[in-house]
């Protein structure tokens, strides 16, 4: 039956006064207008609402049974209507940021607490995945945009450039490389726990050499690669926005030359699946943040 929201709240606000007068006022109708209403809705539901009489207007025991029914569907469509607003005047929304390690837990919580001091009805929730499912988490919907170092595209996956860095070499304090630049035909000769086994391809491909260095570990978290390299285990390789997380395993970053090899990171979003207007705000916002840190490789 296709009741529209006029016709029950109609009825829903005759109830309560118990008059089509007063109903018509705080519905701002006539009271003509309320009563065909009121008759639209009894044709539909096929039995009276209300008894009336010259001097009153009561809910029929069939009124009375439907009425439970009527205040939850416009209670229902107003708490939708609500929410549709919010959503539009971005003042309440959960969006789903799916990033690689790194990503996860350097960058992202300091864009999330930026974020959050503009939008402050906007609850960013990082979903913290290997890199190999950061596009796969944005294709099956578990998160909206995906954060992560440059890879070949899946299938229904667009992506947007979101900054580039030099790479660097991680190393303990008293390592030989401390205090100045490295080459990569230096790098060769040192062991180097490498975050993905991905990355050797990647790199190799890049700088023309394979492989472009030996490889000590290779581990699926920074975390433990920064934790092995503080005890002397070998060097990693990463942006230098690591820094933060690198100074508290004491360790120190090297500027990695001739040639120097810039590390790509996207966002990536679906390619047939538009984005809330939540989503699409945490976009642009981080966006000014990728100017930012591409500024703070190259310098």
């Amino acid at each position: 039956m296709n009741y529209t929201f006029r016709q029950l709240s109609a009825f829903i606000t005759v109830a309560n006064t118990g008059s089509f007068t007063s109903a018509a006022k705080l519905m701002h109708l006539t009271q003509g207008a309320v009563s065909l209403l009121i008759k639209e809705l009894e044709t539909l539901t096929g039995f009276t609402l209300f008894d009336r009489s010259s001097r009153s207007v009561r809910l029929s025991v069939m009124g009375e049974s439907f009425l439970p029914f009527a205040t939850k569907i416009v209670e229902d469509y107003n708490q939708a209507e609500r929410y549709v607003r919010d959503l539009k005047e971005l003042r309440s929304a959960v969006v789903n940021i799916a990033a690689a390690p790194l990503i996860a837990c350097t960058l992202l919580p300091q864009m999330i607490k930026a974020f959050t001091l503009e939008f402050p009805g906007i609850r960013i929730v990082p979903v913290d995945v290997p890199m190999a499912k950061v596009q796969q988490n944005v294709f099956t919907g578990g998160a909206e945009l995906g954060l992560g170092p440059e890879r070949e595209l899946h299938l229904d996956i667009k992506k947007i450039p979101f900054f580039s860095v030099p790479v660097h070499v991680v190393c303990h304090p008293e390592h030989r490389f401390v205090g100045r630049e490295v080459t990569w035909r230096e790098l060769k000769k040192e062991p180097v726990i490498v975050v993905g086994s991905e990355s050797i391809d990647f790199i190799a491909l890049s700088i023309g050499s394979s492989p472009p260095f030996k490889v000590a570990f290779v581990v699926n978290h920074m975390a433990t690669a920064l934790a092995m390299a503080a005890v002397g285990a070998g060097v990693v390789l990463a942006g230098p926005f690591v820094s933060t997380l690198a100074d508290s395993y004491g360790l120190r970053l090297v500027p990695l030359k001739q040639p120097v090899l810039n590390r790509n990171f996207d966002i990536y979003l679906s390619e047939h699946r538009s984005l809330t207007p939540a989503a699409q705000a945490f976009l642009n916002f981080i966006l000014k943040f990728g100017e930012k840190f591409s500024d703070y490789g190259s310098s």
